[in-house]
């Protein structure tokens, strides 16, 4: 689980710089960042769940 969690940090880094670098544009951004925001609130809760 812990993997998964740093993982899905790494993702949020690479996301960001793809955004900064203009590998993105303002609603592919949004559009993943709310993707991985989900990712997040469903790990969280299956490790609370753990």
């Amino acid at each position: 689980m812990i993997h998964a969690d740093a993982a899905l940090n790494k993702l949020r880094l690479y996301l960001r710089l793809a955004h900064q670098w203009r590998w993105l544009n303002e609603g592919q951004y949004r559009h993943v960042s709310m993707m991985v925001a989900e990712l997040g609130r469903l790990l969280g809760g299956w490790m609370k769940a753990k």
